[in-house]
């Protein structure tokens, strides 16, 4: 994932840990933010005031990813009633004459 934020390109990966990491290739250092109750928080350096627009449009992207992730959950809920509901009125057709 890559996010544009003061002129500069950074390249995040996600650590097995939890924990985003990228890199600025300005300052030459790590810099890591951390979940914490649904909302990234700077974890080492991403506290800094230098990185609060990065910050800032992490936590946006990641709302619109939590929002796609809860309309798929409620796509996925409404297929799932459709076709039980089409399964009932099936049975119903097809087995009313026994």
């Amino acid at each position: 994932m890559t996010i544009k934020d003061n002129g500069k390109e950074f390249y995040f990966e996600r650590l097995p840990n939890g924990l985003l990491r990228t890199y600025d290739y300005e300052s030459k250092w790590d810099i890591t933010f951390q979940r914490v109750d649904g909302v990234w928080k700077g974890h080492f350096r991403g506290d800094y005031i230098g990185y609060k627009g990065l910050l800032n449009k992490l936590n946006l992207l990641q709302q619109q990813v939590d929002a796609e992730r809860a309309l798929a959950k409620d796509l996925a809920e409404v297929a799932w009633q459709t076709k039980q509901t089409k399964l009932h009125y099936y049975y119903m057709k097809n087995f009313d004459d026994l």
